[in-house]
């Protein structure tokens, strides 16, 4: 009988939880393995830092290697600046790359590839102006 009480206590109380939650909040697992989307904040004339999380598909991986582009157009034609950056447990696989010698008050366009070659959604960031000299 306390099972069964308990069965049904979670299955109010997540239902509960669940219509609790925005109308606009969802999973869109085609972005899969970067399921927390993409940022960019921090920008100054000359560099910006860009942001994911990737989901490792197991949890036996110790690292994963995952490539990132920035450019000035969305279809990454013009590709400015790439890298790679080492994702681990050590700041739970979130990916934070400061990315310099940027034109000032630019906009640019970047992502982040998985070792799968599975996109992140395209970031849009912007450099500061450059300080005036009065």
């Amino acid at each position: 009988m306390k099972n069964i009480f308990l069965f049904l206590f979670c299955c109010f109380f997540s239902q509960l939880l669940w219509s609790q939650l925005p109308a606009n909040m969802y999973l869109d697992i085609s972005y899969a393995p970067f399921l927390y989307g993409v940022a960019s904040f921090d920008p100054s004339e000359s560099q910006v830092i860009i942001w994911t999380h990737i989901t490792p598909d197991s949890v036996s991986q110790s690292t994963i290697d995952v490539d990132w582009d920035i450019a000035t157009d969305s279809n990454f034609v013009d590709i400015v600046q790439s890298g790679t950056y080492s994702a681990d447990t050590t700041f739970d696989w979130t990916i934070s790359v400061d990315v310099g010698n940027l034109n000032s008050y630019t906009t640019y366009y970047y992502r982040f590839i998985s070792p799968d070659n599975d996109y992140s959604r395209i970031g849009r960031t912007r450099t500061a102006p450059a300080s005036s000299s009065s």
